[in-house]
């Protein structure tokens, strides 16, 4: 249910496939070169599959899903260790998988399309691709599982790319969704502090704007909703 939990681990035995990938260089974003790099990265993981490789077959959706999930995964390692791809290599994989995955019409992709679209989401985030960021993450609400994705999360972000758009009340309002959710993200006192300080910085923006936002709700870090 968790961004950083892909719940299908036993695909995670085909990863020596990504060692493949490694050889191809991209210049710059070229949507082409991308997917056909995710076409053939895909096409190891369901050959992988078909020869027992996995514990079970997986369907198209699913390995489109694993590939993005992996290559995000490889974006946020090179952020840590400060040395992240000038041509933003991984996240544009990551893109065009992700994409790739909502196009297909099998069970798995039925069952998981919120989860989907808020991992796209997370990655327009880093890519600072705001408005995209932003329908994918709506989607990712419209599609309303949140046995698949932590809410408050999704709210988080999403109010962090309506205030860079300059949509200040759908920012505080977004926020105010994240405190009224009840799962475990927003659960976690660091994770709370965060949205707290981002909705601090909207509300003070709509009052030096004179900009009318939604009623300011108590933050429950003032209440006995968080447990420590």
């Amino acid at each position: 249910m968790s961004f950083g939990v892909y719940k299908l681990t036993t695909l995670y035995t085909a990863t020596a496939a990504l060692l493949l990938l490694s050889s191809i260089s991209l210049a710059g974003s070229n949507e082409i070169v991308e997917e056909e790099a995710v076409c053939y990265e895909a096409s190891y993981y369901e050959e992988a599959s078909q020869q027992d490789f996995l514990e079970r077959n997986v369907t198209r959706s699913e390995v489109y899903g694993l590939v993005g999930y992996n290559h995000f995964q490889y974006f946020l390692d090179e952020l840590k260790a400060k040395k992240v791809n000038p041509n933003n290599y991984h996240l544009n994989i990551a893109i065009a998988a992700f994409k790739k995955a909502l196009e297909q019409n099998d069970s798995w992709i039925n069952k998981h399309r919120s989860y989907i679209y808020s991992r796209l989401g997370c990655v327009y985030d880093a890519a600072g691709k705001c408005d995209e960021a932003i329908d994918a993450l709506e989607n990712a609400l419209k599609y309303n599982d949140r046995d698949e994705v932590y809410f408050s999360d999704i709210y988080y972000i999403l109010g962090n790319n309506y205030f860079y758009t300059d949509k200040l009340p759908a920012a505080v309002n977004s926020y105010n969704k994240a405190f009224r959710e009840d799962d475990l993200w927003i659960k976690n006192p660091n994770n709370l502090r965060k949205v707290e300080r981002a909705k601090a910085l909207a509300d003070f923006s709509c009052l030096m704007r004179d900009i009318e936002c939604e009623t300011p709700i108590q933050s429950p870090s003032t209440t006995d909703k968080i447990e420590l």
